[in-house]
């Protein structure tokens, strides 16, 4: 599942880089030029009305405008990007990562399914959801295995690092002392475990 999710990163990723790439273009004199040609010449009642009106908004855009607009997408692109392969590697940073960064957008995505439903909008925010849950599963999956492998400090080391009265040495020569104190002894011809 988690190169699943690595892969749809990894589309977003590259749309969000194909955006970055035509609001770049999109400063060229030559280019913004031939798109809003290219608007004009759009039949008013064609099924390209979405077109149309997208057309018009970037064409009405200032420069610095359009700039930010690619920046802002580029940045987004190599968000997408950094999880992407940080799932693919299958790595936990890179599910904290997506977790925090996906589900802080979601309050937005149920604003915008509220304010203008689509099914484009509801598959988007679904997707986000099951995306959270999963890695909100698996993390707590991953945290209760370690937990359940850690060796777990005596009280009286833990005071004395909370207190400071101990140091990093110390602390894992004292660990090392515990271990074996509670490590049974080992039987005749029997090599004692390491």
């Amino acid at each position: 599942m988690l190169r699943a999710i690595a892969v749809l990163k990894g589309l977003q990723a590259f749309t969000l880089f194909g955006i970055a790439l035509a609001a770049f273009q999109l400063l060229r004199p030559d280019v913004a030029l031939f798109v809003q040609n290219w608007v004009r010449q759009l039949p008013i009642e064609s099924e390209q009305n979405l077109i149309q009106q997208a057309g018009g908004w970037v064409s009405s855009l200032l420069p610095h405008q359009v700039a930010s607009i690619g920046f802002g997408m580029l940045l987004y692109a190599l968000l997408f990007a950094v999880e992407c392969v940080g799932l693919w590697r299958r790595k936990i940073w890179a599910e904290w990562l997506t977790v925090v960064a996906t589900g802080l957008l979601i309050p937005l995505e149920v604003w915008e399914v509220v304010s203008r439903i689509s099914p484009l909008r509801v598959l988007a925010l679904v997707l986000n959801v099951a995306v959270v849950w999963y890695l909100v599963r698996q993390l707590r999956r991953n945290v209760a295995r370690h937990a359940a492998h850690a060796d777990p400090l005596p009280e009286a080391i833990i005071e004395d690092v909370v207190h400071g009265a101990v140091d990093e040495p110390d602390l894992e020569r004292r660990q090392r002392t515990e271990r074996t104190e509670r490590e049974p002894e080992p039987e005749r011809g029997q090599a004692a475990p390491r």
